[in-house]
């Protein structure tokens, strides 16, 4: 599992928060927990630890367009 820890995290909540000293734990690709900093609670030492100071954490952005190649 990876660890993003006190970074501004935006998410993606009915309520649309932003958190200044937040954290986004990671198992494989998959979000596991998102929130503020001192509520991520993992089940042992993550295998990577990203210091997010300074930095924002945000959802995923997906390119759709498509093109054609040229016949």
């Amino acid at each position: 599992m990876i660890l993003i820890e006190h970074a501004t995290v935006l998410t993606l909540d009915g309520e649309r928060r932003i958190l200044a000293d937040g954290s986004v734990l990671v198992d494989g690709r998959d979000v596991v927990q998102v929130g503020p900093a001192a509520s991520i609670r993992q089940g042992g030492p993550p295998t990577g630890l990203i210091d997010g100071r300074r930095r924002v954490v945000a959802p995923g952005f997906v390119d759709t367009t498509c093109t054609s190649p040229s016949t």
